[in-house]
């Protein structure tokens, strides 16, 4: 499963556009022990993958790749 996150801080969950909530909605769905791949733009903003990270961690994800796109 992809999450990416780009530079205008748009968060997709793997084609869907998603806002927060919904990611987390759409997250909570996944096994625990799916591996995860965040990716996010070279000029996303921090704060963006931090939100996304949090929820990650909410929901107990531990299986993940985190990528940055240049």
């Amino acid at each position: 499963m992809t999450v990416y996150v780009n530079a205008k801080g748009e968060m997709f969950f793997g084609k869907e556009k998603v806002d927060l909530a919904t990611l987390e909605q759409k997250l909570s769905g996944v096994s625990k022990h799916q591996t995860v791949i965040l990716q996010s733009d070279k000029e996303s903003k921090f704060q963006d993958f931090v939100s996304v990270m949090d929820i990650l961690k909410r929901l107990g994800h531990e299986q993940l790749y985190i990528v940055t796109k240049e």
